[in-house]
């Protein structure tokens, strides 16, 4: 079979397959996935051909905005639920008035990593590029006998 390739480009970030416009007498003109490890001979063949430059520049991986933005936020709510946990009862605390200096002062670190967690999106360069808060000390050292999961 005869074919054409066209507008080649990573289908994912890891490299492992790639979307391209296949022209064939059989197919007519279709989109394609070739990949590496693909079960098909025309698939690995049309992969290493890509990867040789053979039709070209492959194009970057493009993530979906949205699944861009779902996995930043997924992963937002797994920290912030971490958090919430190791915080547990102490805002009432704070709020009252009856922890130690050290202790308020864990408790502000606590606080202030809760809030730069639900601002993210007021990052310059946000969605592409994220600076992580880090996460403070645990408050607690010793395990809790009543643990709780985010999951």
């Amino acid at each position: 079979m005869s074919y054409a390739i066209y507008n080649p480009r990573w289908s994912d970030a890891a490299h492992t397959a790639i979307l391209c416009t296949l022209v064939s007498d059989l197919h007519g003109e279709i989109d394609f996935q070739a990949m590496q490890s693909d079960p098909e001979l025309l698939g690995r063949t049309i992969y290493e051909e890509c990867v040789a430059s053979k039709y070209g520049a492959i194009a970057p991986y493009k993530q979906d905005p949205q699944a861009r933005l779902n996995t930043i936020e997924a992963q937002r709510d797994a920290r912030l639920c971490h958090a919430e946990i190791a915080t547990r009862g102490w805002g009432d605390a704070f709020v009252a008035g009856i922890l130690d200096a050290d202790q308020a002062g864990r408790f502000r670190e606590w606080a202030s990593y809760q809030l730069a967690l639900r601002t993210l999106e007021q990052q310059a360069g946000f969605p592409e590029q994220i600076e992580w808060p880090t996460a403070p000390p645990p408050i607690f050292t010793d395990p809790s006998p009543f643990t709780e999961s985010c999951e």
